[in-house]
């Protein structure tokens, strides 16, 4: 069966949302950096890390943290990059090693919370994601003259924080997404509804996800993702075969020809197409 989903990662609009994510993880890592340019070491990573070159980052850090062990930020920007970079499991349980590690050291540091919540988000620890973000998301509040990119982290904190609600089914992600409906760029992000449709259906509310989904579709007409994920509703969940055939037909119009994943979801597609009953 067909099931609601999020716009599958080979989508552009996708693969440009979680850069967007990485890049907003390492901003306050960049921030940090301009502080420290007295270890030569250290720098040299943030200049790695300016230049997107993860693999020098993690090296140096490397070499850095052997002397000093307990250093925060180098102890962020290495589990950042390890992050980016790794292939596998072992790597990555690394990345969160220390990034654990940072927030016991340095607790009241709101951006390694925010890095830790991101890390363990991205690999699918999404109950522990949230405890770190709600985290990263108090110290932020607490500030008292928070400045615009403490404003810009605290916006990435709660989106991230809607998504770890949605996959673990609670209510309450609506009420953070809700918030950045009215902030850029998040109110221009069709993933950013495609969230809230399906915490709506979720929670049995049918209406309102179709309704989340047609906004994120006037910012995007030919987004195939939620063409789909309009027709799955309407397919399993308000068993309406003629308007579900209708906005499977118009994905199918949009998915590209190249790539392995677009040929698995149009196959996925026809293939429901086949299993629905004709109009008469």
């Amino acid at each position: 069966m067909t099931n609601i989903r999020l716009i599958w990662r080979g989508a552009q609009r996708g693969v440009t949302l979680l850069v967007l994510l990485a890049v907003a993880v390492a901003l306050p890592l960049l921030s940090s950096c301009r502080q420290r340019q007295e270890d030569t070491t250290l720098s040299d990573a943030c200049q790695a890390l300016a230049a997107e070159r993860y693999a020098e980052v993690q090296t140096l850090t490397e070499q850095y943290l052997r002397q000093r062990p307990d250093d925060i930020d180098a102890l962020l920007l290495n589990g950042y990059s390890v992050q980016v970079t790794a292939s596998d499991r072992g790597a990555r349980s690394k990345a969160i090693f220390n990034l654990d590690r940072a927030t016991n050291l340095a607790p009241s540091r709101y951006d390694a919370w925010y890095v830790y919540g991101w890390v363990l988000y991205e690999n699918a620890r999404y109950e522990d994601a949230m405890k770190a973000l709600e985290k990263a998301e108090a110290l932020i509040v607490d500030l008292k003259t928070p400045s615009s990119s403490d404003q810009a982290l605290l916006a990435n904190a709660r989106f991230l924080i809607g998504r770890c609600c949605m996959h673990s089914n609670l209510p309450k992600g609506l009420a953070y997404l809700q918030v950045l409906r009215l902030q850029e760029p998040y109110r221009r992000w069709p993933e950013l509804y495609n969230t809230m449709a399906i915490l709506s259906l979720k929670q049995g509310l049918y209406s309102n996800a179709l309704g989340w989904l047609g906004e994120g579709l006037r910012l995007e007409p030919n987004n195939a993702g939620l063409l789909r994920n309009i027709a799955v509703v309407y397919d399993i969940y308000l068993a309406n075969p003629r308007l579900a055939r209708m906005f499977y037909v118009r994905a199918l119009g949009t998915l590209g020809q190249d790539g392995s994943e677009a040929a698995v979801h149009r196959e996925q597609i026809m293939r429901r197409l086949r299993q629905l009953p004709r109009e008469r």
